[in-house]
């Protein structure tokens, strides 16, 4: 009997384990957001949200750097060890209760701007880190007032740029490009002067943000759209082209953009509940004076429930954002008119599931995903600096499911009781979930019936144990298999 039990056993493990590692074989390696470390002791007496945007720099050794700012200074970290944060140096800004401030790196230089009347433009020396940090301008006669910046060669362009003092002094101007050519001491070339629309009126009022590359820049100007101008005499920039049209023949509030690396297309967010833009800029390259330009799709995460994205970088094939009430959000654009959402991490978890609505700007303000190492930093308005590592893993542990009809999102893995999908459908579709045991049980099936747009489900869990669940979900076209675990007092 002991060895008629013994293979009595193994006639039950065999199959099970060859179906799921036969499951785990066949899915593909995909992105998967990890918590490394997190830095949140700034203290502000007038505000719970006392932090905003950062970047990065890579020094020459190959020490990894964080710049965050608050709402008085700009600190700066070594987050080479992505387990250990080391704060390095701190810098007050010239005013103290600023609540937008930005930066961008140029050769070993860091440039802060801060978007409060009685700021300044200041540059820090980083060659001297991990030590310590040297201020190297200080000075407001180019800018005392900027809300945004970019760099661009030797070139410096400062958006939506206050000028109390020096040349042409002007409380409110769309755009200021200033010269690098000597790192610490800027040179003013230009200010930009929006076209007349028909009304005799200007067509925007200022660059809310801007993306330049090869002296062709990107203005984000809030409500009146994108406007894409040929800079190559900034005394007399070209308008190229404008966007002004779309989500319904009204931009939302065109926020910031970026161009993918071989310039052929442009993403773009609204800082509204809106989706984010994706966009064929190719003809720029073809027929730079009269370029037609193409919305290849538009994507996003929970925009319908009033999620809003805030910043889009390309990185290879994907595309990653701060959201803020979301945190860390990554797209695959493998297919470019169907990107997806692969993988997220929520910085703001004080925000109850799809339960959005905060004013502008708590959570995920900015992330940083260009470090060699392939770490990535966030900051977050409420919880301070977030390291998170980017690991490969098989599909089977995702918490996305995604086809070209079919997008699925897995709202509480681990779960404790009922299972919360969000299901987005191109058109009308049936899907059959069902759930299993490891040893290939079957607990629960049901089939779903989804109407074209946003859909959620909730799958009763409370009768399964505690311990890992295969979830499955079939289509007419296509089925998946997705791993679940269930946490809780149920035994």
């Amino acid at each position: 009997m002991k060895n008629g039990r013994i293979s009595f056993v193994v006639f039950i493990y065999i199959p099970v384990f060859l179906w799921l590692s036969n499951t785990v074989s066949a899915q593909n390696l995909i992105p998967q957001l990890n918590f490394r470390s997190n830095w949140n002791l700034h203290s502000h007496a007038v505000s719970d949200y006392p932090y905003n945007s950062l970047w990065g720099w890579t020094s020459s050794s190959g020490h990894e750097y964080a710049i965050m700012g608050s709402l008085d200074s700009i600190y700066f970290f070594d987050v080479t060890n992505p387990l250990k944060i080391k704060l390095c140096d701190a810098w007050a800004g010239k005013f103290n209760n600023c609540i937008n401030r930005e930066f961008k790196t140029y050769k070993n230089y860091c440039y802060a701007v801060a978007d409060h009347v009685g700021c300044s433009l200041q540059i820090f020396d980083l060659s001297f880190l991990p030590d310590s940090v040297h201020k190297v301008y200080d000075n407001d006669t180019l800018s005392s007032g900027a809300h945004s910046l970019f760099i661009d060669g030797d070139r410096l362009y400062l958006t939506w740029n206050k000028r109390a003092y020096g040349p042409k002094p002007n409380p409110d101007i769309p755009l200021t490009v200033l010269s690098l050519k000597n790192p610490v001491s800027p040179v003013y070339l230009a200010d930009l002067v929006a076209p007349l629309g028909g009304n005799g009126l200007p067509q925007f009022e200022y660059v809310h943000d801007c993306f330049a590359r090869n002296d062709t820049v990107y203005c984000c100007c809030a409500g009146a759209g994108l406007y894409i101008y040929n800079y190559q005499n900034p005394i007399s920039p070209v308008l190229l082209q404008a966007i002004t049209s779309y989500n319904g023949n009204q931009p939302g509030y065109n926020h910031s953009c970026w161009l993918n690396p071989d310039g052929n297309m442009l993403v773009f967010t609204d800082e509204t509940p809106v989706p984010v833009e994706l966009y064929d800029v190719s003809d720029l390259k073809i027929t730079p004076n009269q370029p037609t330009l193409r919305q290849i799709c538009t994507f996003g995460s929970n925009d319908s429930f009033g999620s809003i994205g805030h910043n889009a970088y390309f990185k290879g094939k994907y595309i990653y954002m701060a959201y803020y009430e979301d945190g860390v959000v990554i797209f695959d654009m493998s297919d470019s008119t169907k990107v997806h959402e692969i993988t997220s991490y929520d910085t703001y978890p004080q925000n109850a599931t799809r339960s959005y609505g905060n004013p502008v700007g708590r959570g995920c303000w900015n992330i940083y995903p260009y470090f060699p190492s392939g770490n990535i930093i966030a900051s977050d308005t409420r919880n301070g600096l977030f390291v998170l590592g980017i690991d490969s893993v098989s599909a089977i542990n995702s918490n996305y499911i995604n086809d070209n009809s079919l997008d699925i999102k897995i709202l509480n893995n681990p779960f404790t009781n009922d299972i919360k999908l969000a299901e987005n459908a191109n058109s009308p579709q049936k899907v059959n979930i069902c759930l299993y045991d490891m040893l290939g049980k079957k607990l629960y099936s049901s089939d779903y019936y989804f109407a074209p747009g946003d859909n959620t489900i909730n799958i009763p869990g409370d009768f399964i144990p505690n311990g890992a669940v295969i979830l499955t979900a079939a289509t007419n076209n296509s089925s998946f298999t997705r791993k679940l675990v269930k946490v809780g007092e149920h035994q």
